[in-house]
């Protein structure tokens, strides 16, 4: 069980970087991330908030960064659709699916799916841009 709520953290926190993680500061946006996490296993855990800095452009290079240290992982099929992204990903006895969507040029909400050895899990985050960051900042 331990192993699945790490790898889900881990993955969720994958999600929220549909942008580059650690992007450098300078001219960028800094964003709030406030995530949660149900599974049958241990009903809903409040994963808190977070502020990461994000390059200005990172909406038309989004990407699905697999969690560092779950080498296993292979993200695929990543798709934009307008101000909407969905993607999946195989972590071996894990697997999934994620979706995002802009809402508005200052907020994005997202969620992610997946199937485990411990269970079915859902990740649910929504995220807004809170201003710029300062130089020298990282996520």
């Amino acid at each position: 069980m331990k192993r699945t709520q790490n790898l889900a953290l881990s993955l969720l926190v994958a999600a929220l970087s549909l942008m580059p993680v650690r992007a450098m500061a300078a001219g960028g946006e800094l964003w709030e991330t406030r995530s949660s996490m149900e599974g049958a296993a241990f009903g809903h855990m409040d994963l808190g908030s977070s502020r990461e800095c994000r390059p200005g452009n990172w909406r038309d290079n989004p990407e699905f960064k697999t969690p560092g240290d779950q080498g296993e992982c292979k993200s695929k099929k990543m798709e934009r659709r307008g101000g909407s992204y969905v993607w999946k990903f195989d972590c071996g006895k894990t697997k999934g699916e994620g979706s995002a969507r802009m809402i508005g040029p200052d907020r994005l909400e997202g969620q992610i799916q997946m199937d485990t050895p411990d269970g079915h899990f859902t990740l649910k985050m929504n995220a807004r841009k809170v201003g710029a960051c300062k130089a020298g900042a990282q996520g």
